[in-house]
């Protein structure tokens, strides 16, 4: 069987990943080499991988460490795959970060140094193919998004961090259950499988590719959709897409989910990411003009007192940081970003239009539930804590936001900011109005609604130069 499948080497045998893909390359029929810290005391049970089927005669394991890279060089050697799985956790938070990160990144450089040492030495008889666990990268990656959590059954004798999160609720581990928000999971032997085939897939390279086929698939998109890779920290990095194109929409905002950027650092990204697309827009020579997406957050903020709101009022920045509020960091850049995006744009000649959603809903294609179609529909799946948010509340439909978006690019006599709102609620409209669509949901009743208001926002576009096709039934549509 090793003649037809070769030997493999897995490092960080003993988790909960290592120890499924160890038992599934046995099926497959690999040899495998797996490694472990060394236990001076040997006191460590690893029966959960010898007694696996098929263990007695194709698993050998090997003492290593991520603190001496080298002391992998034994289990790689002869190897015609290594995939690298072992990574340092501080689960008590008492090591100092770098020391964690030099560990992490020195010793899987040492891993594949050893791999490289190997191949030379015997690149005439072995095929060699390194993987560094692909999966594992996309939970590191994802953790300011949405986590990817490896649930399932387990061999290993301690239960999983990712097993145990997945079942918070069934546990009664309340704190845990902010971990379940909008969560991506998949199955531990997917997870295995997966790597196997990166394994054995000959044009597999470099990390997992996102799943972008939401938008590959389309209509149209074969032929006259382009996707570029660009970033707001690099600017210059949305050139290449902007060449050519006669409009550009800007969309993208640095959003930080979790509150851990410093406000200022967020704030910088937006502004001088947004300011360097102007510029690439300048450069293109073909740009005829531009149109940014902003927020309602922009013109919410005045610490005025008043019942309606117009594209005149500009939030105050200063009132904004006095607030005890949620997003403080994304009003904030918002905020100052539109105001210097038209102030250059001004002082440049750039053709510059600004459109300013209030809260969006409706249907979605991207994969993930999003936060303005949650925050409108909380009272249907009882989120009382985001109620505030639906005081007085002003909607527009998604197809809306975008048709504006088409028309402002189109029409030749805008200018300036435009608000983009179709219908205005209070909570207790639709309490009753979700009551009726969904009676099988706890929608609040009047009596718990009654007392609450909140300021209006404009519905400029409707009355002078944009026909909405929104109705109210419209906005919590499937379709």
């Amino acid at each position: 069987m090793e003649e037809e499948k070769g030997r493999v080497c897995v490092t960080g045998g003993t988790g909960f990943i290592g120890s499924w893909l160890i038992m599934r390359l046995l099926d497959h029929g690999y040899s495998v080499r797996t490694t472990v810290r060394s236990d001076p005391e040997q006191k460590r049970d690893l029966s959960f991988l010898t007694n696996l089927p098929g263990a007695s005669e194709r698993l050998q394991i090997f003492n290593a460490d991520l603190n001496n890279p080298e002391s992998f060089d034994a289990a790689i050697a002869g190897c015609t795959g290594v995939i690298h799985v072992a990574a340092p956790i501080d689960i008590h938070g008492k090591e100092p970060e770098e020391v964690i990160i030099q560990r992490a990144v020195s010793g899987t450089i040492g891993i594949l140094k050893s791999c490289l040492k190997i191949w030379n030495r015997e690149a005439s008889c072995v095929h060699f193919k390194c993987i560094n666990s692909p999966f594992q990268r996309t939970w590191i990656g994802s953790c300011d998004n949405n986590t990817f959590f490896r649930s399932g059954p387990f061999i290993v004798p301690q239960l999983a961090g990712s097993v145990r999160g997945t079942l918070a609720m069934v546990m009664g581990n309340r704190e845990e259950y902010s971990m379940l928000l909008n969560i991506s999971m998949v199955h531990i032997d997917d997870v295995a499988r997966a790597h196997i085939f990166l394994l054995e897939y000959p044009d597999a390279k470099g990390e997992q590719k996102r799943d972008l086929s939401f938008l590959t698939n389309l209509p149209g998109a074969s032929e006259r959709l382009q996707i570029f890779n660009a970033d707001l920290n690099n600017p210059e990095s949305f050139d290449a897409a902007i060449a050519g194109c006669t409009g550009v929409i800007h969309v993208a905002a640095p959003i930080d989910i979790h509150g851990k950027e410093p406000e200022e650092v967020i704030i910088q990204r937006a502004v001088s990411g947004t300011i360097g697309i102007l510029k690439s827009c300048l450069k293109s020579g073909t740009v005829k003009r531009v149109v940014y997406t902003s927020s309602a957050s922009t013109v919410h903020f005045s610490g005025k007192d008043v019942d309606m709101l117009d594209e005149t009022f500009w939030s105050d920045v200063d009132y904004i940081r006095k607030l005890d509020i949620w997003g403080k960091s994304y009003k904030l850049s918002k905020t100052l970003t539109e105001r210097t995006a038209l102030e250059f744009a001004e002082e440049h000649g750039l053709d510059l239009v600004t459109i300013i959603p209030s809260f969006v809903t409706g249907p979605f294609i991207c994969p993930q539930l999003a936060g303005s179609v949650r925050g409108t529909l909380a009272m249907v799946m009882g989120n009382r804590e985001e109620y505030s948010m639906l005081l007085n509340i002003s909607m527009v439909h998604i197809d809306d936001v975008a048709r504006a978006h088409i028309f402002l690019l189109e029409y030749p006599d805008v200018k300036g900011r435009y608000i983009c709102s179709s219908a205005t609620l209070t909570i207790q409209e639709m309490a009753e109005f979700l009551s009726a669509k969904y009676p099988g949901y706890p929608i609040p009743n009047f009596e718990y609604v009654q007392f609450i208001s909140a300021l209006k926002i404009s519905i400029f576009l409707i009355i002078i130069i944009f026909q909405y096709n929104g109705e109210i039934l419209q906005l919590f549509s499937e379709d």
